[in-house]
Formats: structure tokens, sequence, C-alpha cells
């Protein structure tokens, strides 16, 4: 794979909002099905994984 590839690559992404009684629940599922966390804005979290 070459270095533009490489950044060329496709993702998934996922937000779940923080502090509902389901986040747990949807985070878990998230990361069973291969998700990585990314980063924490307003009150979500946002995950994503290679396409």
């Amino acid at each position: 794979m070459t270095p533009q590839q490489a950044t060329e690559q496709e993702y998934i992404s996922k937000a779940v909002q923080l502090g509902t009684p389901n986040t747990l629940k949807e985070i878990m599922k998230l990361i069973e099905s291969g998700f990585k966390k990314e980063t924490e804005t307003d009150g979500y979290q946002i995950f994503r994984k290679p396409k």
C-alpha cells in the first residue's frame, strides 16, 4: 500500500450521544463490530472503522 492509498482509505463513522440510557450498549456494540473511538465533542463520541 502506498502512502497515497493509505490517506485515501474510506471509513464508516458513527456518533454516540453521551448521557442517554443506551450509551454504553451502543458503544459496546460499535467496539465489538470493529469501530475505534476517534474523538469526543459536544456530548458525542465519534467512532470509525475502515470500510
